[in-house]
């Protein structure tokens, strides 16, 4: 396979990883009382970030995700840190960032 070949899966994997990551944390906010307690404390719309982020340090050291494919991007991505979801409370639901 060739780089850029190789770049494209790599990236869908990780692209894939962060829609699953956005759906779960989704059901995991709606599903408790979260957005109703951070409103009953005035933290609402941009005064208040939630993110999921993974350290590529640690995975690089490590064999944790047993996806090769995905170990595979996650350790070829420059940098120390990726973002996986980030999102503010506004209403009833979440904006992402």
């Amino acid at each position: 396979m060739q780089n850029n070949q190789r770049e494209i899966v790599n990236m869908d994997k990780i692209k894939q990883l962060q829609e699953e990551v956005n759906q779960r944390m989704e059901e995991a906010i709606t599903s408790s009382n979260f957005p109703e307690f951070l409103n009953s404390k005035g933290l609402v719309e941009k005064t208040l970030k939630v993110q999921v982020m993974l350290d590529l340090n640690k995975i690089r050291d490590t064999d944790y995700i047993t996806d090769k494919e995905l170990q595979d991007a996650l350790r070829e991505m420059p940098g120390t840190e990726i973002t996986l979801r980030c999102c503010y409370p506004c209403g009833p639901q979440w904006c992402s960032c």
